[in-house]
């Protein structure tokens, strides 16, 4: 091997093992702070001169502290209530109902139901006449509409068999 080479390998060797270590090498450590200033500078020397303002110190004013907190008898205690409502059609329909403070009521329940009407014919929906309703035709029977996924059985239609098991 000539020597040229022999330099020019030792020099990426150690290039290679150089890039190996600063690799796995932790970083530096920060910096350390700044010495802190002290709060109120050296007193002057008394003269005859009229005294000078007093210079405003380096240091941030604090924050004010918060407000007191409220007496216990002024918070807002929350009040749940529980209880069944009539709904339209004569059922009752369990609602929660949870006041806080003077202007905040949340209510939930389930909504009352709604009466569509006997189920339709199929031949009703079925408007192509083709023997199946698909998903277009079930749009005119919300309640089919809504339950598409269950009654087609991930299918992309319905047959007059599987309508007529639907709500039995």
């Amino acid at each position: 091997m000539k020597p040229r080479s022999r330099v020019l390998a030792f020099t990426v060797a150690s290039l290679l093992a150089a890039t190996a270590l600063a690799q796995e090498a932790p970083p530096p450590p920060p910096p350390p702070p700044p010495p802190a200033q002290p709060a109120m500078p050296p007193a002057p020397a008394q003269s005859m001169a009229p005294p000078a303002q007093p210079a405003m110190p380096a240091q941030p004013v604090p924050p004010a502290p918060p407000a007191a907190p409220m007496a216990p008898a002024e918070q807002a205690q929350p009040v749940a209530q529980q209880g069944s409502m009539p709904a339209a059609d004569g059922s009752l329909t369990d609602v929660h109902t949870a006041q806080i403070g003077p202007s905040i009521t949340v209510n939930s329940g389930m909504p009352p139901a709604q009466d569509y009407g006997p189920k339709p014919s199929f031949e009703q929906l079925d408007a192509n006449h083709d023997g199946r309703i698909s998903h277009e035709e079930a749009q005119s029977y919300l309640l089919l509409y809504n339950d598409w996924l269950h009654v087609a059985g991930h299918g992309s239609s319905i047959s007059k068999s599987q309508y007529a098991h639907w709500t039995d």
